[in-house]
């Protein structure tokens, strides 16, 4: 039997369909939501849903500390050895859960599933599908690249310790963390997690920059500091150039495909070049929720 953990924040017009995924699986034997600072709806909805089904335990932070904390409250909470980790805003189809637990081992920590991204917007939906593709790829090509995807895991309780405050990509931390441990870190490419994708440039910059930013946190905790480390970093966490060309080579098939893909090659390079100075001379990246995203 396995836990499923939930963080949110601000969640009312999603953790209702979110807590329902995680309770599909004849696996799981509990969903914990951890609501941190939430202003809205989203507490009495969980409330709510905990009252008719016992299956549910709701924990409120009455402030928000970000993802990190309820992430290790859940961990420190959790009943059962094995945790999936989802989020508030996401839904997956019951048997992801089967296929992340195909892959657990004794020798692994953690199991990445597979993000598919969706949008409404023709260029973004397209973007959406690329970055899907190409991710997914490097996951099955590269068993050395740590990174794991914070969207849909399973993770050994105990496989790491706590989660520092104020990590920007928490998923990035524990994959790290899990690999300095000992434990492998596999890929189940089945198991799907359907991710709203940003609909405009202005969410898709906030929400990308914020996860590079985040990815060079990740190298400076690592004591991995510099513009070659930091460039690895970014080889690892989005994928090698090579994989683009190779997923764009199949993908492409009309002249808009082919603008769609130069613009998302020159949006992802001025991502990484905003990070990267943003990081290195003193910027701060405050933590914003992405509208576009909430489907």
């Amino acid at each position: 039997m396995i836990t499923v953990g939930i963080p949110a924040y601000n969640e009312d017009r999603t953790i209702r369909k979110s807590i329902e995924s995680g309770l599909a699986p004849r696996e799981v034997s509990e969903v914990i939501v951890v609501a941190s600072g939430s202003t809205d709806n989203t507490i009495p909805i969980v409330r709510e849903m905990a009252r008719k089904n016992k299956r549910i335990r709701l924990i409120v932070e009455k402030e928000r500390r970000g993802k990190g904390s309820a992430v290790n409250i859940i961990f420190a909470k959790a009943k059962e050895s094995i945790i999936v980790m989802t989020d508030a805003d996401l839904t997956f189809p019951a048997k992801s859960i089967s296929e992340l637990l195909r892959k657990m081992t004794p020798k692994t920590g953690a199991v990445s599933g597979r993000p598919q991204y969706f949008a409404k917007t023709p260029m973004f939906g397209w973007w959406g599908n690329f970055a899907s593709e190409c991710i997914s790829r490097q996951r099955e090509k590269n068993r050395n690249w740590h990174g794991i995807s914070g969207y849909l895991y399973a993770i050994r309780k105990g496989a790491i310790g706590k989660i520092p405050n104020g990590v920007k990509s928490e998923d990035a931390y524990i994959g790290s963390m899990v690999r300095e441990k000992g434990f492998e870190i596999s890929y189940a490419p089945k198991a799907i997690v359907n991710v709203g994708y940003a609909e405009n440039l202005h969410d898709y910059l906030t929400q990308k920059i914020r996860t590079h930013f985040g990815h060079l946190e990740i190298a400076n905790i690592k004591n991995e500091k510099g513009l070659l480390e930091s460039a690895k970093i970014a080889r690892g966490m989005r994928g090698e150039i090579p994989t683009y060309f190779r997923v764009a080579n199949e993908k492409v098939k009309t002249p808009m495909q082919f603008a769609y893909f130069i613009f998302y090659i020159f949006i992802e390079a001025l991502v990484w070049g905003v990070a990267f100075m943003k990081f290195n001379f003193g910027g701060i990246e405050k933590w914003k929720q992405i509208k576009s995203t909430k489907k």
